[in-house]
């Protein structure tokens, strides 16, 4: 009896704690943002933007801020003396630039086509809604833990990698040419205790919105391409438990998803995929330079914050393309075995099915290739970077 009391609350918290929802692991990530006044987007039942014009002041100067900060950063590097520093310096200069650069483009997105995304993440959840009610997901709910557990952990890595990760190294290469207050400002006013600590909160505040802003567009598209892949599945296999749906159910399902997938089409792939995919391809290469080269130059915390976002990044990237690769080939097969085995309205139904397909701009869209491809890029590219140094 003494044991059973014990052990009755951890129980009591570990059944919580399995009981959390996708979309309450989001809500973490946007109430992190949300304090720190980092993100446009609030969730009040829904994803809404924000609309206090205080709020989105502050938001707005501190991107336009990282730009001009980003601009500076370019152009330090582009007139670096090429026997000025060592090449440590400038791997480092090359990284922090395409991270802040990265997630600042990341954040004007979210900012300039708030409405957009508020529209598409809630298309999202009502989609999901509906269809657990009408067709019952709880078969899918090791799908959905994974899920939730991912959302958790970026955000998790989204708002400690700034303190954690980034201000460290800060701290130690203060003086370096990439801080502007090191060549703009007299060193006497740059040390001082207090102007140092200002600098410090200002890098501080940067990295706190580029981070939020890109683990909260990498947890809607994310979520979207899982939940997607979890109702792509009955449509292929034309079961839910052991109920077998006919094909103009499951026509109608895809009709459904085909809808979103325009939507997430129309909102993601002018900008953000295209984002994605060149500051991951840019961003691993410099950390994968840094940690095989110059490791010992490298703070402690700063490498184990790296591997971790390295680590859901490779997770997010091979996740992401393998479903959008799936769409397509589901799609196409679908459309198939309608054609053979629908009836006449169905198979003409069938004839105006496109595939589902999520685009990265306007021509490329994810394909079977796509994902050993992205690798070997990343593989290429790294392996010619050490050789040239």
């Amino acid at each position: 009896m003494y044991f059973a009391n014990k052990i009755a609350p951890v129980i009591r918290i570990l059944n919580k704690k399995s009981s959390i929802t996708w979309i309450d692991s989001f809500q973490q990530l946007l109430k992190r943002g949300n304090a720190l006044k980092s993100v446009p987007l609030i969730l009040d039942g829904e994803v809404l933007r924000v609309k206090n014009l205080t709020s989105l002041l502050f938001i707005f100067l501190t991107i336009l801020v990282t730009s001009l900060d980003c601009t500076y950063r370019a152009w330090t590097i582009y007139s670096r003396p090429a026997n000025e520093g060592s090449l440590r310096d400038l791997i480092l200069e090359l990284a922090n630039f395409v991270g802040r650069g990265g997630t600042c483009l990341v954040s004007w997105e979210l900012f300039l086509r708030r409405e957009q995304w508020c529209m598409f993440f809630n298309s999202v959840v009502k989609l999901d809604e509906n269809l657990k009610k009408k067709l019952s997901g709880s078969r899918f709910s090791p799908d959905y833990k994974a899920l939730s557990r991912f959302l958790y952990i970026a955000a998790i890595l989204s708002s400690s990698y700034p303190i954690l990760g980034t201000l460290p190294q800060q701290i130690r290469d203060r003086h370096q040419r990439r801080f502007w207050g090191s060549r703009l400002l007299p060193r006497s006013i740059y040390d001082n205790p207090v102007i140092a600590v200002l600098f410090l909160l200002y890098e501080l505040r940067l990295n706190f919105v580029g981070s939020l802003a890109a683990g909260l567009a990498g947890s809607m598209v994310y979520s979207y391409m899982q939940i997607n892949k979890i109702w792509l599945s009955i449509v292929e296999n034309g079961k839910l438990s052991s109920q077998t749906l006919p094909i103009t159910q499951r026509l109608e399902l895809f009709s459904s998803l085909k809808i979103l997938n325009i939507l997430q089409n129309e909102t993601a792939a002018p900008f953000l995929w295209p984002i994605i995919e060149y500051v991951l391809l840019a961003g691993q290469v410099c950390c994968h330079v840094m940690v095989f080269r110059f490791l010992s130059s490298v703070q402690p915390s700063l490498f184990l914050m790296m591997e971790a976002v390295i680590g859901i990044l490779v997770i997010f990237q091979g996740r992401c393309i393998k479903s959008g690769a799936e769409m397509n080939d589901i799609s196409a097969q679908f459309k198939k075995t309608v054609t053979q085995y629908g009836t006449r309205f169905e198979k003409k139904v069938a004839k105006s099915l496109h595939p589902l397909r999520v685009y990265v701009g306007s021509f490329y869209c994810y394909q079977k290739s796509s994902l050993t491809t992205c690798f070997q890029t990343h593989l290429d590219t790294t392996i010619n970077v050490l050789l040239g140094m």
